[in-house]
């Protein structure tokens, strides 16, 4: 008889399997988590930590902060929208400003991206699940390269922010080099936060710092992958072509702000522009229509705008940046297939085209569902907040108008942080239905619905057909 026993080689022993035992027991509860769950809890674990490090004496001037001023700033700051309830430069120490830029960075790049990158630095392989993960979250396709994307997003990151500090730091003329760097990652990450409302980044006056920060916040507002497909056609004998994402988001981003600053120049010209000259009018109406749609930087005062002013401005920050960008919204690429769905429509076309390109039902669906859940949390965002802030009282005696709510809810939800100044005016409740609004907006409406609807079961039935009118 053969020892079956005997005939099988002796195993090698590895004695750096108690060290890889410990790092699988540290993500052993992950894998019952889906990656949508994963980044709702990262989000969550970082608003926490930093509304802590915010409430600590040391972060403010005046003593501790209450929990809700610093859960709504360290919201603000990690969701990237710019919110404030209290002033930025005066409430905090450098201490309390430096760990908003860290919140700023850490959720402008991505809790998700943070991760993967800190298992390269650690020499650890990065699993498919962490590949699809970021791939959903940065590439429309499928590749095997997702570590060198990661590597080139992190490093460009790093080397724009650093360029447009100095920049910044050169324009402005002042010597503090860390206002430069906390308003260049603001910009860069489409934060809006500021440490200096009414004077150093003051774009009205310096055409240099104008264009860096329209630099950088057009640049934050593209997408990790759009920006890194753009940048390889700068290399020299490169003639790769520039896929339909690419294309796209260029196409809509391009619209959106020559569109929105001629409108705001139109809207504006006999009012909150009237003292400024052509090239300055101009100049602030491509700046607004910039930061309308990713940051909140604001150079006019938005409570001397028209009402169709804060229309557009509404329109526009629910659109959004493109998708795995910094910024927030329906995104751009949501409004081009939409646009494109219609046009196919109305042609009596079965598919949906682009640039000679066939869109996939799936990406139409989740375009429509975009659309659909935004709107419904837009909605009933609005009602709590006009129940809770305007009360039931008539609106001739109310002391906000409704747009100004409408205005603070959008703005929350694309992760704007433009505001009418109602803000710091607001309700505990008020508040708190405004972090809600900024966490799902940030997070995306889609990965709440996926982690929120994991549970339901698919139904592999279909039932009989019946038409309805339509029009």
């Amino acid at each position: 008889m053969i020892d079956r026993q005997s005939s099988i080689p002796a195993r090698k022993v590895n004695y750096r399997l108690p060290l890889r035992i410990a790092h699988g027991s540290s993500v052993w509860i992950l894998r019952f988590l889906k990656s949508t769950d994963l980044l709702i809890l990262s989000f969550a674990g970082a608003i926490l930590a930093g509304s802590i490090i915010l409430m600590l004496p040391r972060s403010t001037t005046g003593g501790s902060l209450s929990f809700i001023d610093a859960l709504f700033t360290a919201t603000s700051a990690v969701c990237v929208t710019g919110l404030t309830v209290v002033d930025t430069g005066t409430t905090f120490t450098r201490t309390g400003q430096i760990a908003i830029l860290s919140l700023i960075q850490l959720g402008g790049m991505g809790i998700m991206m943070f991760s993967v990158v800190l298992l390269l630095l650690s020499r650890y392989r990065v699993s498919i699940r962490d590949k699809l993960t970021i791939q959903d979250t940065l590439s429309p396709y499928t590749s095997g390269q997702i570590s060198n994307l990661v590597k080139q997003i992190f490093l460009s990151t790093v080397v724009m922010e650093s360029i447009g500090a100095v920049l910044l730091w050169v324009c402005s003329g002042d010597r503090d080099w860390f206002t430069s760097l906390f308003y260049s990652v603001s910009a860069f990450c489409n934060a809006g936060f500021g440490l200096q409302p009414a004077s150093f980044m003051d774009p009205r006056n310096n055409l240099g710092i104008n264009l860096t920060l329209c630099m950088l916040m057009v640049l934050g507002g593209l997408g990790f992958f759009t920006s890194v497909e753009l940048a390889r056609l700068l290399k020299p004998k490169v003639r790769d072509r520039l896929s339909l994402h690419t294309r796209l988001v260029l196409v809509v981003t391009l619209a959106l702000l020559f569109g929105g600053a001629l409108c705001f120049y139109a809207f504006e010209r006999q009012n909150a522009l009237a003292p400024e000259g052509l090239g300055g009018a101009l100049l602030l109406s491509f700046f607004q229509s910039i930061t309308a749609r990713t940051t909140g930087f604001s150079a006019v005062d938005l409570r001397t705008l028209t009402n169709a002013t804060l229309f557009l401005m509404i329109l526009l920050m629910f659109v959004g940046a493109s998708p795995g960008s910094t910024g927030g919204g329906i995104k751009t690429t949501t409004l081009g297939v939409l646009i494109a769905m219609a046009r196919s429509r109305l042609r009596g076309e079965v598919n949906v085209s682009l640039f000679r390109r066939t869109i996939p039902d799936s990406t139409v669906s989740k375009s429509l569902s975009v659309l659909v859940l935004a709107f419904t949390i837009v909605t009933f965002a609005v009602l709590a907040l006009a129940l809770v802030e305007l009360g039931f009282e008539p609106y001739t005696q109310s002391s906000r108008q409704f747009i100004e709510v409408f205005f603070e809810v959008v703005s929350a939800f694309a992760s704007c942080g433009l505001s009418t100044g109602i803000t710091p005016h607001l309700s505990r409740l008020g508040k708190l239905i405004l972090i809600l609004v900024m966490f799902v907006g940030r997070v995306g409406t889609l990965t709440v619905a996926t982690a929120a609807g994991r549970g339901m079961a698919r139904v592999k039935y279909r039932y009989a057909e019946e038409n309805v009118m339509i029009g």
